[in-house]
């Protein structure tokens, strides 16, 4: 090592001692700061020799916002952070859902795949305040089980059978997230189909269909095929999806059969279904059907604009309705109340609708108008282009006046 090379690591050395004795400071603010400064550094040998056991102290500070902090931050470390495993399987017992689901996450990223891990990670499905909590700590657990790959394969297969129904779904997410590695689950997967709870069903289904790029998969196609008859609506569409995912030829036959290309008004009801994952593929769904100018119900692809929240699929939907040019202006009240949307992607793909019509309707002239004063420059721009469709002495006098640059 040269000289210079020794001072660099000096200096190193020292900055890095500098922070890692910020972390015990009396204000929160500067633990905190030292906590993010820490993440940043170059991560050498003496790095984690001195800064892991400072980042577990903090896990235990008396500030929630430093532990919340540190938590993650010993996740960031990546699988030389194995030495705080411990720890944080500590924390998943706090019963702060917050500190859990970073704990989870962390072990996920830390990518210890310890039976301990899996077990305690588990076990949390059926912890008595879950139900109560956030959907998202369930997730997060499913996630972190993914990650941890095959290792997690034969505790799942012990309890997917006799699991709760919160471990049970908790399981099948895993799987789907797992994808083609966790193959050897899908006998486990194919029961489930059948469950007597819609959730199991609903999660087997999305499983199965992530295990596509396996070829043993197919056994699960007759059993898919057979499970488009469920009572429930959304589950037959899930079922759909899983076909649809795996491609083989009697999949796809049996997809097309039962979600022809027209059936954009059953695809535009599931965009008000509970489940985010179902709201996302049918707004995927509908955005190929509608660029090939298939025939839909007016009134429930109008229900869909006025029910769906979710910003991608509004982009996406009103993406489609561009394509369809004098078609579109069948929703002109619904896309017009578009244009005060709290979300400015939403606002501007409306103004590059109307700009893409033959000729831009009068009523539409007043709003574009107001448009132009938006806080976003982009929606500013797309509303002046939309008004220069237009004829009427309101727009080409706004578009007189309207600074372009």
């Amino acid at each position: 090592m040269s000289e210079i090379e020794e001072l660099a690591k000096e200096r190193e050395l020292k900055e890095l001692a500098i922070i890692s004795s910020e972390i015990s400071n009396d204000d929160w603010q500067i633990r905190i700061r030292a906590i993010n400064k820490l993440i940043a550094f170059k991560k050498s040998d003496e790095f984690f020799k001195e800064c892991i056991p400072k980042l577990i102290e903090a896990t235990k500070d008396e500030s929630s916002l430093v532990r919340l902090a540190a938590i993650p931050a010993l996740g960031d470390l990546g699988p030389k952070a194995r030495t705080c495993t411990n720890r944080l399987i500590e924390v998943l017992q706090s019963r702060e859902i917050e500190e859990v689901k970073a704990a989870v996450h962390s072990l996920g990223k830390i990518g210890d795949d310890s039976d301990l891990v899996i077990t305690k990670l588990l076990d949390l499905y059926d912890a008595d305040y879950l139900n109560n909590s956030s959907e998202e700590l369930s997730k997060s657990l499913s996630w972190a089980l993914g990650i941890l790959g095959p290792a997690a394969i034969p505790h799942f297969r012990n309890r997917i059978k006799n699991g709760s129904i919160n471990l049970q779904c908790g399981i099948l997410q895993a799987v789907g997230i797992m994808g083609p590695p966790a193959i050897s689950l899908l006998e486990e997967c194919i029961i489930c189909l059948s469950s007597e709870d819609i959730n199991v069903r609903k999660e087997a289904a999305k499983a199965v269909g992530n295990l596509r790029a396996s070829n043993e998969v197919e056994k699960a196609v007759p059993y898919l095929i057979s499970a488009l008859k469920d009572n429930d609506p959304d589950v037959r569409w899930l079922m759909s999806e899983a076909l649809r995912k795996i491609g083989s030829p009697k999949a796809l036959e049996a997809w097309a059969s039962y979600e022809p290309i027209n059936s954009v008004s059953a695809l535009s009801k599931q965009l008000s279904n509970a489940d985010k994952a179902v709201r996302e593929n049918a707004a995927e769904n509908l955005f190929p059907l509608l660029q090939k100018g298939v025939t839909f119900e007016a009134a429930d692809f109008k229900a869909a604009l006025k029910q769906t929240s979710h910003i991608k699929m509004l982009v996406l939907l009103i993406e489609a309705l561009s394509n369809l040019e004098e078609d579109s202006l069948v929703f002109i009240n619904e896309l017009e109340d578009l244009l005060s949307h709290e979300s400015k992607e939403v606002r501007a793909m409306v103004c590059v609708l109307f700009s893409r019509l033959p000729e831009l309707p009068s009523v539409l002239v007043p709003k574009l108008i107001i448009s132009l004063q938006d806080a976003d420059k982009e929606v500013r721009l797309k509303a002046a282009l939309a008004l220069e469709n237009s004829q009427d002495k309101q727009a080409v006098k706004a578009i007189e006046n309207f600074d372009w640059y």
